[in-house]
């Protein structure tokens, strides 16, 4: 039987959620990578991309970043995703963390055997 673990690492500290579904797994992944990032509407998840394409350049083709659209943030419309598109928005959003050197997430999956 597969399951999906959630191996958090944020200040030293190291936790880990367990899964029975991917779903279930990317969703509590996504909902801490927001949480670190201080995601909680529209407008905070569109200061974070704005602010990521400023500091690594990716702005480069516009005049403006006032319009780059921000990745899938709400909880409701997140839930109603399929793993495949979840596994997406989780690596969108997880890239803002990688120059944080206090934390830190992955989903592994393992098997259960008897």
């Amino acid at each position: 039987m597969n399951v999906w673990v959630v191996i958090f690492r944020y200040d030293g500290e190291m936790s880990a959620s367990t899964h029975l579904t991917q779903k279930g797994a990317y969703l509590t992944a996504i909902n801490d990578v927001l949480e670190f990032l201080g995601v909680e509407d529209q407008e905070t998840a569109t200061e974070v991309v704005n602010a990521r394409s400023l500091t690594t350049g990716q702005h480069n083709e516009r005049e403006s970043t006032d319009d780059l659209p921000p990745h899938e943030w709400d909880f409701e419309i997140l839930k109603g995703m399929s793993s495949e598109d979840l596994a997406n928005v989780f690596g969108s959003w997880a890239e803002y963390t990688w120059e944080s050197y206090d934390y830190d997430i992955e989903i592994n999956r393992t098997v259960i055997a008897a």
